[in-house]
């Protein structure tokens, strides 16, 4: 239904009726001419821009102007992925002229000298305030963040645009929606959203936000590829391999299977880290800052053998040598080289993509289960005890693990099937 405005004119004695102003159309996508690149595919003409445009009233002139924006991005290089784009954008700008953004005060704020953008300034004071609370590694990881997610806010959106919680809100819509129209990797799309998540959230600590926008961003569904245990035979055959070809890497490996940790722990270990008198192991996990590990009798001969009880504290425990030793490397460049040394094994042995490091860890959670049930223990009193093995946090993470690699799986229930189908 119309709404209308009653206007009492008392001067000519009568009462006139008007409208409101529609100050603007529904933003829509233009296309210019295509051209065909390739069989089946086409692309815009050299010079020619794909936009967004829609008419908004000019208070100065007096009359409804033609707004254009581009929406030609580089990065996609099919007529599809940029048409897509280009509605997203359209359907953004909408939202926020209904929210009562005005491009003729954006086209105003640009002919004055630009300051900075005041979220962007704020998110780099939050990222900046990280540094050195947070372990470097994950400040790297929120730096990348940062710095992908300002190019793109600098290239694409206009600081006016974000004058409200709303917009902003609408903003970080349309880069996650770019993100996953890129097809992202969700662990790589869920890692950038927490990264943004976290600084956010120091706005709002700073009571700048009310609340943390990126939060209700849904995460991506994963679905990680299960790596798969070794059988005894291939156990075998690997450490016959690594024997005459890489030793470092079978020690890795035998430290890995062991100790149940991950491989990015394995390389924080120093010499200092071992307590033979106590047989334990001090390391910093995923979730805690310090953790103490079982060391098996097993891992204790491998380590004296190594003559780790003698050597400097300070000593890496993992070198690329083989041998412990200072190494003065970054984490990520450590896991990169053992990653390669692994890759080398797996193509000499022709083993397929589902063979990863982890695979040893699988291999041994699988031995010990199995052990388990050979000493005539439950399903239930082998999570309790595999839990303390593998230290999970909860026996539900324990049981999705334990399905994983196939621990559990009851393996002939023919006999109590008593239909014939």
């Amino acid at each position: 239904m119309r709404k209308f405005e009653l206007i009492i004119n008392r001067q000519k004695n009568r009462i006139e009726i008007s409208t409101p102003l529609n100050t603007y159309t529904i933003p829509h996508v233009y296309v210019p001419k295509k051209i065909r690149n390739r069989p089946n595919s086409y692309v815009v003409k050299p010079n020619e821009q794909i936009l967004v445009t829609w008419s908004h009233w000019n208070e100065e002139k007096g009359k409804k102007v033609e707004i254009k924006r581009s929406a030609t991005i580089k990065q996609w290089k099919t007529l599809g992925e940029q048409k897509q784009w280009a509605k997203a954008m359209a359907e953004a700008y909408h939202l926020l002229l209904k929210e009562g953004f005005n491009p003729f005060d954006e086209e105003k704020a640009s002919t004055a000298p630009a300051p900075s953008d005041p979220l962007l300034h704020d998110l780099k004071i939050a990222l900046d305030s990280r540094e050195g609370i947070i372990a470097a590694p994950t400040f790297q990881d929120y730096t990348r963040s940062y710095n992908y997610f300002s190019s793109w806010l600098k290239t694409t959106v206009h600081k006016n645009m974000l004058t409200t919680s709303d917009q902003l809100g609408h903003v970080l819509d349309l880069y996650f929606k770019k993100l996953r129209n890129d097809d992202t990797n969700p662990t790589y799309y869920n890692n950038q959203r927490a990264n943004l998540s976290a600084l956010f959230k120091q706005l709002v600590k700073r009571r700048l936000l009310l609340a943390n926008p990126v939060a209700v961003i849904d995460k991506l569904k994963a679905d990680p590829v299960k790596n798969k245990p070794f059988t005894d035979q291939q156990i075998k055959d690997n450490t016959k391999w690594m024997e005459s070809n890489d030793l470092a890497l079978l020690f890795f490996l035998r430290v890995m299977a062991y100790t149940f940790l991950r491989p990015k722990e394995i390389m924080r270990l120093k010499c200092g880290n071992i307590d033979f008198s106590r047989n334990l192991i001090s390391v910093k996990t995923k979730s805690t800052k310090t953790e103490h590990v079982a060391m098996v009798p097993q891992l204790r001969e491998l380590l004296i053998e190594k003559g780790v009880h003698q050597l400097a504290s300070s000593f890496d425990l993992i070198h690329h040598s083989g041998t412990p030793q200072t190494w003065n490397a970054t984490l990520a460049h450590k896991q990169r080289l053992f990653g390669k040394r692994f890759i080398k094994l797996r193509e000499a042995m022709g083993y397929g993509e589902l063979y990863t490091i982890y695979s040893y860890r699988h291999t041994m959670a699988l031995k010990v289960y199995e052990s388990f049930q050979n000493d005539g223990l439950n399903h239930d009193e082998i999570l309790l005890k595999m839990k303390e093995v593998t230290r999970h946090k909860s026996i539900a993470g324990l049981k999705n693990y334990l399905r994983g690699i196939g621990a559990g799986v009851v393996s002939d229930f023919g006999h109590r099937i008593s239909l014939d189908i």
